[in-house]
């Protein structure tokens, strides 16, 4: 979605029935954002249990910006590799 919120390869709204769905919790990275990008998509997504850019925010609000990959590296010790966006 909009090369921001969400890499997929295909159409999204196929994944419509399961970002639908509240029953199947999801972790995401800035679930305002997200669903804004998907509401232009016309898809709704429900069962968010968990927000780490909030959680990042939260953790330190002195921060101008809490990316993924940062956040990951901190506070898991792990390296995130960030895929390029298709060539258009």
């Amino acid at each position: 979605v909009n090369g921001n919120a969400l890499l997929f390869d295909g159409d999204v709204s196929t994944l419509g029935k399961w970002l639908s769905d509240e029953k199947a919790t999801k972790a995401v990275h800035d679930a305002k954002g997200l669903k804004l990008a998907l509401c232009n998509l016309g898809v709704e997504i429900r069962g968010i249990s968990d927000d780490v850019l909030l959680m990042g925010y939260l953790l330190d609000p002195t921060r101008q910006s809490h990316p993924l990959t940062l956040l990951a590296e901190k506070y898991l010790s792990r390296a995130l590799s960030v895929p390029e966006a298709p060539k258009k």
